[in-house]
């Protein structure tokens, strides 16, 4: 019991509540969310209610259950349980109060977040933190439902009599809507995995079906440039190889992301890999911080798939800086590991976006197939057996660190 009073108490700070056995009384309790009034910006019932509906059916999934839960916790007490979406729009409202949609309480009712001093979901919303408010026909208890990057994507109220205001409410509504979150960021993960396998399945099946006949043309080609050409088709042949190539390096990645790569390992100077990379990328000036041992200097690894692996980031991160800012690598041992560390100065990535880094589709670059970092992560955790981090770079960029494991001593 005094462990949950301790809770209790660490609640009600976190949220900046008064004492509950000192909460104002009726008709000043708006102080308590900052004479934040639930009922004075609702606006008329959005009329594609339908493809709002559509649009977050994985929050109606993720939230239905919870709700039912929450609204039977309650019990005989009058009340109405709202979900909304991240723009503030009603998607469902469940409870006993048959007053709820004459409030305003109904499916498709908008309640604006343009005004935060006036609709407590709004304030929710656009402050990203639980609010407690009354005004003369209900009290309300709103929190939002957050992602685990740090994403709005809607906000759960409890509405009831102002008779009935308790800060208690807002303890359900946060401890529901975080219940909520961690519901669709686990039916976010098992998707992301379904797809995750089936990009591999057909990574695979893809990668098997084209290199043969691949291999084949290209060593046509090979034979036909042999010969003595006119120089209009000695250079088309030419390009024609080059595309192939091309192709070739296409099946490579396609059979890493599907698992059915080689591993060709061989013994390799890392540091003269990496110089390699950097000319291929076309920087002409990288900062390069070697700070390996003799010991570290040769890894076994394969040559051509890591070469890759630090092409792509290399090349992110002169994308990302354009001609203002600065890109370095930095190489260094850590115990049984040698760390490679690509980072630049640019923008960086938002936080919101931050865990979604090494899924399929993520992209920053208009026309990008988002499965750039996604192959990095591929030639180094299932090639290499090793390990791709990434953190913000201080004040600002991206560093990147792929962590190799060093043979036994």
């Amino acid at each position: 019991m005094e462990q949950s009073q301790l809770d209790w108490k660490r609640f009600r700070a976190a949220i900046r509540l008064p004492d509950r056995h000192h909460a104002p009384k009726a008709p000043d309790r708006a102080a308590t969310a900052d004479a934040v009034s639930p009922a004075s910006s609702c606006h008329p019932a959005t009329d594609c209610l339908q493809q709002r509906l559509q649009a977050n059916a994985a929050l109606l999934k993720a939230a239905g259950s919870h709700l039912e839960w929450l609204s039977a916790l309650l019990g005989e007490q009058r009340h109405a349980i709202a979900l909304a979406d991240a723009d503030g729009v009603l998607l469902t409202v469940i409870g006993n109060w048959p007053e709820a949609q004459s409030l305003g309480l109904a499916a498709g009712q908008i309640w604006s977040q343009d005004n935060t001093g006036e609709s407590a979901i709004g304030a929710a919303l656009a402050r990203a933190e639980p609010v407690l408010a009354a005004c003369q026909t209900r009290a309300c208890a709103t929190a939002p439902i957050r992602l685990a990057g740090g994403k709005t994507v809607g906000a759960i109220e409890i509405s009831a009599p102002v008779a009935a205001l308790d800060a208690s409410l807002l303890l359900l509504a946060a401890h529901t809507a975080q219940i909520i979150g961690q519901a669709l960021d686990t039916a976010t993960r098992l998707a992301q995995a379904e797809s995750l396998k089936l990009l591999a399945l057909l990574s695979s099946f893809t990668a098997h079906e084209l290199v043969a006949p691949l291999a084949a043309t290209k060593t046509l080609l090979d034979l036909i440039s042999l010969d003595q050409l006119p120089p209009k088709s000695a250079s088309m042949v030419a390009a024609a190889c080059s595309n192939t190539e091309r192709l070739l390096q296409v099946v490579m990645e396609l059979r890493i992301l599907g698992g059915s790569h080689d591993r060709c390992f061989r013994t390799t100077h890392l540091p003269r890999l990496v110089e390699q990379a950097i000319a291929q990328a076309g920087l002409a000036t990288v900062e390069l911080d070697n700070a390996l041992s003799a010991r570290s200097t040769y890894i076994a690894c394969n040559p051509g798939l890591l070469n890759r692996a630090l092409l792509n980031l290399l090349r992110n991160a002169q994308d990302a800086v354009a001609d203002s800012g600065r890109v370095g690598v930095r190489l260094e041992e850590a115990d049984a590991w040698v760390r490679i560390v690509v980072w630049d100065t640019g923008p960086g990535i938002p936080p919101q976006h931050r865990h979604s880094l090494f899924e399929e589709s993520f992209t920053t670059k208009p026309g990008g197939s988002g499965l750039g970092l996604l192959l990095v992560r591929a030639i180094v955790e299932r090639v290499h057996e090793g390990r791709l981090r990434f953190e913000p770079n201080r004040p600002r960029g991206c560093r990147f660190q792929l962590w190799l494991p060093l043979p036994p001593a």
